[in-house]
């Protein structure tokens, strides 16, 4: 700080000016090159400082003061101005340096800034580029799947079409053994005439899904194949005979138990026993009655 004309003729040395630790972060910095500047802007060499002018109030000289005291306060005056503006060189030499420091440190933080920035940028960049192909993998996906359930759809088709296929085939290969029973007891009793040439009727199957119902034929009964249950009708007035295809072994057993009760059960046209050979016995078939 300077002196004023009114103050001690004796100067005390300046001390060394202190120095502040650099800071750590932009806002710090800034901060710090503000309070710098402001200090510089109030101890310039034309300005004095607050305390200076205030000794000068306080010390203010009546103007009858004598020119001996006016040469020697001028004399002092000028030695201090000399001291204090050495001082004030050096002090802001190293401020200015100090400044110069943090100015270099502040724009080697705005590049890393700027690194990083382009950085982020390019990793934003990356992740819209990913997001875009995921969502094109996605629809993709959707659209695979909607695909596979229409093959679904189709194929629950196909494997109904081929359970009616094994069924029907499976009537076939009944009806075919039963052909071959026959002809192999046709033979039988060609050579051999005591034997019996009575037809026996195929397997009944319980657990089958499709049941035949003849309540009026050559052989009324429940069936389980539809080779042997259209033989049984085959050839007769459509408005004679009755048959129906029931799905369940239960309401089979029901729809044929209430033909009996309507006294609805009947055999037509056979000549038992010259045709048991082809159409076998001509009691009524009943499964759930035989032993």
């Amino acid at each position: 700080m300077y002196l004023s004309s009114t103050a001690q003729p004796s100067v005390k040395a300046t001390e060394p000016p202190q120095t502040t630790a650099p800071p750590t972060g932009n806002a710090s910095a800034v901060s710090a090159l503000r309070d710098r500047l402001h200090t510089m802007s109030l101890q310039s060499p034309g300005s004095p400082s607050k305390g200076a002018r205030s000794t000068a109030e306080a010390n203010n000289a009546p103007a009858s003061s004598s020119k001996d005291a006016r040469f020697t306060a001028g004399s002092n005056d000028e030695d201090n101005s000399t001291t204090m503006t050495s001082s004030d060189a050096a002090q802001f030499h190293e401020e200015f340096v100090d400044l110069k420091d943090i100015v270099w440190k502040l724009v080697k933080s705005n590049n890393r800034l700027k690194e990083n920035s382009s950085t982020i940028k390019n990793d934003v960049s990356s992740l819209d580029e990913e997001v875009s192909s995921l969502r094109d993998e996605i629809r993709l996906l959707r659209e695979e799947t909607s695909h596979l359930r229409n093959d679904i759809l189709h194929l629950r088709g196909e494997n109904k079409e081929l359970l009616g296929c094994q069924s029907a085939l499976t009537d076939i290969i009944s009806s075919l053994k039963c052909e071959m029973a026959r002809l192999e007891k046709r033979y039988k009793d060609r050579h051999n005439p005591s034997a019996s040439s009575m037809l026996i009727p195929p397997a009944f199957d319980a657990n089958a899904e499709r049941f035949y119902v003849v309540v009026k034929g050559r052989c009324p009964g429940v069936y389980t194949n539809l080779v042997w249950a259209q033989k049984m009708i085959e050839g007769l007035d459509p408005k004679v005979y009755i048959w129906q295809r029931v799905d369940g072994y239960k309401k089979a057993q029901a729809f044929y138990e209430e033909a009996e009760r309507l006294q609805a059960v009947n055999v037509i046209e056979r000549d038992f026993p010259n045709d048991g050979g082809v159409y076998g016995p001509i009691v009524p078939f009943v499964p759930w009655r035989q032993s």
